[in-house]
């Protein structure tokens, strides 16, 4: 031989160590790591999916970061209506651990399930067709799930977002997520109790600013962040007819108190050390006579 092989096992690490540092990083050119959409009219383009709900909606069971772990929580996870998974369900993204989680689904109970990407399934080589893989559950990219209820009973709108890494200076799929959405999914934490310190401002601020009936945000991926926090919303400054002014004064800015209030969960069920550490997280889920929801969290047990 000529040249000695570059390489070995020393190299192959030092080389993956500089590849997931990049990707933390946000600067990796081989990945999709962009915070954003390029063409948002094609991610947000889809359709929302409809379902006909009879019944009550009064219980979601909440989980994330499982982790190919998924079946060693099947005598765990309490009776709902609807179970979330916020992502990371595989190791690396595997095709096999997909698949055997999809499989998994279809043995639960739970009427409606509803699943998202984590940042082990977005850069997978099937992410693409993640709607196929993923077929016991309604899965949830940058679209909607609108629950229809009753008559006279106002409709469950859930969206799901894709993998972001956090930004400070925005995201513009945020800024497509529907106004009238009442639960949020996405795998990051946005800026609040349970996203150890990594936050995304940007998410927190569309929540805030534009969300003013997301009552539910419901997340994983900071695994020690794991937990439940209810906070207030920065109202935003909307402007007040004349007729309705204050002091005498024409269009003085007032606070919109539209859903003053978003529950946030991490329900990343995996610790440190990819063990499963943590429960499920049980929401009780009740609606006013004005068709107002409320969420309040339960022990899972």
């Amino acid at each position: 031989m000529s040249r000695k092989a570059p390489g070995g096992v020393k190299d192959l690490a030092r080389k993956m160590d500089c590849r997931i540092r990049s990707c933390l990083s946000g600067r990796h050119p081989g990945l999709n790591l962009n915070v954003g959409v390029k063409n948002p009219k094609q991610a947000h383009g889809i359709p929302p999916q409809r379902l006909k709900v009879t019944g009550d909606i009064s219980k979601i069971v909440c989980i994330s970061d499982t982790h190919c772990m998924h079946r060693a929580l099947t005598n765990d996870i309490p009776v709902g209506d609807i179970l979330i998974h916020a992502g990371d369900f595989t190791r690396y993204g595997t095709l096999s651990d997909a698949e055997d989680f999809n499989h998994w689904l279809g043995e639960l109970p739970h009427k409606i399930k509803i699943v998202i990407l984590g940042n082990h399934e977005s850069s997978s080589s099937w992410n693409l067709r993640a709607s196929q893989v993923i077929s016991n559950a309604v899965f949830l990219r940058n679209s909607s799930l609108i629950l229809e209820r009753d008559t006279g009973i106002p409709p469950i709108h859930i969206y799901g977002t894709d993998f972001y890494w956090p930004s400070k200076d925005g995201n513009n799929a945020y800024g497509l997520i529907p106004a009238d959405t009442n639960i949020l999914l996405s795998h990051g934490p946005p800026k609040c109790g349970v996203d150890g310190a990594h936050g995304c401002p940007s998410l927190r601020k569309a929540i805030d600013e534009k969300l003013h009936k997301c009552n539910l945000f419901v997340c994983g991926h900071i695994h020690y962040a794991h937990g439940v926090s209810l906070e207030k919303k920065l109202k935003q400054t909307v402007m007040t007819p004349a007729k309705h002014a204050v002091n005498g004064a024409d269009n003085q800015p007032r606070k919109d108190m539209t859903s003053p209030t978003t529950l946030y969960i991490n329900a990343a069920c995996a610790g440190h050390h990819r063990e499963l550490k943590y429960p499920s997280i049980l929401i009780h889920c009740t609606t006013s006579e004005a068709g107002t929801l409320t969420f309040s969290p339960s022990s899972a047990k």
